[in-house]
């Protein structure tokens, strides 16, 4: 009779467990290799542009031109010292909850840390505390810095709620920071800027709001002002332009317990008396003369801001307070490679369908009849990009670029932390602090996590990274426990799955058999490509004819495993291979056997009966020599024997009759060790 075996995470209830077989995990980033060749073309890697751009806008808020399309932008920087020079700031991160400020500036107790709350020193940030009501604060940290995959920031404040109710001292979360500036409407909104292009070169221009570029508000003297306090912003609506080189310094004085002025060193405009006073907060009109406003007065007048006092503090006569203006000046940093490239997937597992990742993007080579490149006037100006990218199931409420998660399974990271798929996570960060139902808490259309199919209530999810998709829950998890999401996150690439074509790859009539490109390497996806060595190459073939504005094709990738292009203008991406990710010595068995349970009492007594049914019987922990024989503890005798007495050298015993002779003559419990000399 054989025993039978079974390979599988269960054990059967006639069965028993032998051991653990522990393999290396398979894993993209491992497994997979990817050689890019996307830099091959030098019109797809001029798209590339490394350094930061520093400049004045015009009255129309343009910037200059560039190659590039995935940038950040700013017009904040951190407060030059002796020891160190101003540093554009591109992200800000808004906390989740309100501050409530113990002192006199709220700004002083909010920090950066690391990811075991250890407060960081030395780093570029900068605090905006818009004031809510009295100690209360609305707080944006804006940073050079954002999360990854190596190192974790989060923000610490003290948490409250609107009414400054339910006080949580040294509250931390995780530093969200998206890019400051987002794409929309720079002449409406501050913070939001335009893109204008392609221009006949090929060249864009981030247009950015025309505004003056503000400073810091400074105390001079005292600090009742500072603790009122005073809001300055820009104000889009009253656009001005600054003349290049020329800042305007505004002083705020307090005049009484309730009335104050705001005086300027220069005009915006030459030819002016300095130290001439805002007459009227209604236009912009300037009259000599100490003119007072009521503190709670929104003052309008200034060009491109906007300024207010608040009106239920009491100010101290005498006491000023400093910001200055000038033209408006922005700092544009790429982010991104513009160009066409390959990326492999990431936080997949082994029962995933491993598909390539392509990034969006676009770009224009003038080539003739061979596919080679030609100067202007000769041959055509083809255009690549992917229509495949923008055919994808897009979120309905944000458009094109931001994609939905549906019922994704969770893995477990520890007993409060899952992880998902794909990052980053998009939530709004003002829809968090706002959120009617559960301020502080994503709302509902954001992310929703069910545990062994039981939503949980969105208060359930303390905590989330948008770039590495850790979230942190309330809930304590085990190892058998099913979690799903329901989550939008943001999309730059296209999930290339494989294409439609046939035998010379361009179609012209149907049918149009389907070519999957699945690099998992198990048996229930690709084996045969790790089993046969095949090699995948990556093509995109243009898609516009833009010279004569015809479109040409819908789709433009494809792949094949020969690496020869099916027409002389397609372009290698990249090839892909798939290899073992570990060797025979990375393998860990664990041996989980246990003694007893080989053979009942009645079956130990009958051994050699046993034995002639199963032969394995012999080596059962309980009954057999499986690990070795076993030696009392008592004592070992070894008895050294001639060899001669052995019958097999002409003498008269054998060995057994030998042993038995030796322990008829040693005391209890001692083991015999017979060695013949």
């Amino acid at each position: 009779m054989a025993i039978n075996f079974k390979v599988g995470r269960h054990v059967d209830p006639s069965g028993f467990s032998i051991a653990v077989i522990d393999p290396p995990a398979l894993d993209p980033e491992q497994n997979l290799s990817l050689i890019d060749t996307s830099y091959e073309w030098e019109e797809n890697v001029a798209a590339i542009d490394s350094s930061v751009i520093e400049s004045y806008v015009s009255s129309g808020g343009h910037m200059p031109s560039m190659t590039v399309t995935d940038f950040v932008v700013t017009n904040i920087t951190t407060i030059a010292t002796n020891d160190t020079t101003t540093a554009p700031l591109y992200y800000r991160h808004a906390c989740r909850f309100y501050h409530y400020s113990y002192g006199d500036d709220p700004k002083k107790q909010i920090y950066i840390t690391d990811q075991n709350e250890n407060i960081l020193r030395g780093i570029n940030f900068k605090v905006r505390a818009e004031r809510i009501a009295p100690k209360i604060y609305k707080v944006i940290v804006f940073t050079d810095f954002q999360n990854n995959e190596f190192v974790i920031y989060k923000v610490k404040y003290n948490r409250c709620k609107v009414d400054g109710t339910e006080i949580y001292p040294s509250w931390s979360e995780n530093l969200n920071a998206s890019p400051y500036f987002n794409e929309g409407n720079p002449l409406i909104n501050t913070d939001e800027y335009s893109l204008w292009g392609p221009d006949a070169n090929g060249l864009y221009a981030a247009v950015v709001p025309p505004v003056p570029t503000l400073s810091d508000l400074v105390n001079v003297t005292g600090v009742s002002i500072g603790m009122a306090p005073v809001t300055v912003k820009q104000d889009v609506t009253n656009v001005s332009e600054y003349a290049i080189g020329i800042t305007v310094k505004y002083t705020i004085k307090a005049t009484g317990t309730s009335t104050y002025t705001i005086q300027r060193d220069k005009n915006r405009s030459t030819g002016v008396t300095d130290n001439y006073y805002l007459q009227n907060a209604a236009s912009d009109t300037w009259g000599a003369g100490a003119v007072n406003f009521n503190i709670g007065t929104d003052i309008t007048g200034i060009p491109g801001i906007y300024l207010n006092v608040n009106g239920d503090n009491y100010l101290k006569t005498n006491d000023e307070v400093y910001f200055t203006a000038s033209r408006s000046y922005y700092y544009l940093k790429p982010i991104a490679y513009n160009s066409i490239y390959l990326k492999k997937p990431r936080n997949l597992t082994p029962d995933d369908d491993w598909y390539i990742l392509v990034k969006n993007g676009r770009f224009r080579r003038r080539m003739d009849e061979n596919g080679d490149p030609v100067p202007s006037g000769h041959g055509i100006l083809w255009e690549y990009a992917m229509p495949e990218y923008y055919r994808q199931i897009w979120n309905m409420t944000y458009g094109p670029g931001y994609k939905d998660a549906i019922n994704e399974k969770l893995k477990i990271l520890d007993k409060q932390t899952v992880q998902l798929k794909r990052t980053p996570l998009y939530i709004e960060p003002s829809s968090v602090i706002g959120n009617p139902d559960d301020p502080g808490f994503p709302p509902t259309g954001y992310i929703q996590i069910s545990i062994n199919d039981e939503t949980i209530d969105q208060t359930g999810i303390l905590d989330w990274d948008v770039y590495n998709g850790k979230v942190k829950l309330a809930q304590i998890l085990g190892n058998r426990d099913h979690v799903v999401a329901n989550y939008t996150y943001k999309e730059d690439f296209f999930e290339y799955t494989g294409f439609f074509g046939s035998g010379n790859i361009y179609p012209d009539e149907p049918p149009f058999p389907w070519f999957s490109l699945d690099m998992n390497p198990t048996p229930n996806h690709n084996y045969g490509a790790y089993a046969s060595g095949l090699i995948a190459h990556i093509y995109l073939r243009p898609y516009l004819d833009v010279d004569a504005k015809r479109i040409v094709r819908t789709e433009s990738l494809y792949h094949n495993y020969t690496g020869t292009p099916s027409g002389v203008y397609d372009f290698k991406l990249g090839s892909l291979s798939v290899g073992p990710n570990s060797r025979p010595e990375d393998v860990e068995i664990i041996d989980v056997r246990q003694r007893g349970g080989g053979l009942s009492k009645l079956g130990i007594e009958k051994i050699d009966d046993v034995i002639d049914v199963q032969p394995e019987a012999q080596f059962f922990w309980d009954v057999g020599y499986f690990d070795g024989q076993a030696v009392p503890s008592n004592g070992v005798l070894v008895v050294r024997v001639p060899k001669s007495l052995l019958i097999s050298n002409g003498g008269i015993f054998n060995e057994d009759e030998i042993k038995q002779k030796c322990q008829k003559h040693s005391a209890l419990g001692e083991y015999i060790i017979v060695e013949y000399i």
